[in-house]
């Protein structure tokens, strides 16, 4: 993980098959006003291998990494998969999440894209999951509202391959199938149970979960907001992140 500022602590989860550079764009203007940690989950970037890739290991894991920090509480700023272990986190360790930041969050619905369904399939899941060029750029082009404005490098960070198939495949077939997202991988119907102060914010163009999802969501959240940024994709914390950060600033603070 990696570390900035000082205050209020604000942890930065990122997204299945992504790293901590995914928030790169982000980290010094947050940690002008907090102390800002990003990690690299398990699996992912720098960290290594987890004995599972289960959701509640995923929300104990937040909680332990509070404890090696020697911090009580602190917020959390989640993308898509981390919005997913955020969510568990806040529901099962809910005095320990200061406010809950969703970035295009996993886990609001059953549906998924049908290319991460086929990677849960046996055999054709451990070919499709390697980084290859072609998987790079479909990702690209999954992710980002204007794909051709990043390169692979920029994106991922040159100091670590870009994911790791093996993570990739069984965090996917522990919580999807064929069918979508499996039932315990999903908040929808449960999102009233989630305490922390909750912010929405979403990419208007996200290819991967349509914005359709953080509507609902929000109307499932009591007392949450919803910020929709408009020509952003799945990553509007890269796309737009002076919009972006200003918007996390102002709920972080209490604004």
């Amino acid at each position: 993980y990696v570390s900035v500022g000082q205050g209020s602590p604000v942890v930065l989860i990122h997204g299945l098959a992504g790293n901590l550079y995914f928030w790169r764009r982000n980290l010094e203007a947050l940690g002008k006003h907090f102390a800002v940690y990003a990690l690299d989950l398990p699996g992912h970037g720098g960290s290594g291998k987890p004995p599972e890739y289960s959701l509640p290991y995923g929300a104990r894991l937040v909680v332990r990494f509070l404890d090696h920090l020697s911090l009580p509480r602190a917020s959390l700023v989640a993308s898509s998969l981390g919005g997913l272990i955020a969510l568990g986190a806040a529901h099962a360790f809910s005095e320990r999440v200061e406010r809950l930041v969703l970035v295009d969050s996993a886990g609001l619905c059953q549906h998924i894209p049908w290319l991460l369904r086929l990677l849960t399939v046996p055999g054709l899941g451990e070919v499709l999951a390697h980084p290859t060029r072609l998987a790079l750029r479909l990702s690209l082009r999954q992710m980002l509202y204007r794909p051709g404005e990043a390169s692979v490098w920029q994106l991922w960070g040159n100091s670590h391959y870009p994911w790791r198939a093996e993570a990739l495949v069984r965090i996917l077939r522990y919580g999807a199938d064929l069918r979508g997202l499996k039932p315990w991988a999903r908040w929808d119907g449960r999102l009233d149970q989630i305490r922390p102060p909750t912010l929405i914010v979403w990419g208007a163009e996200d290819r991967i979960f349509a914005v359709g999802h953080a509507l609902e969501a929000h109307r499932m959240l009591p007392g949450s907001r919803l910020v929709v940024m408009p020509r952003c994709g799945h990553l509007p914390q890269w796309e737009n992140p002076e919009a972006f950060n200003r918007v996390v600033i102002e709920f972080l603070k209490g604004e």
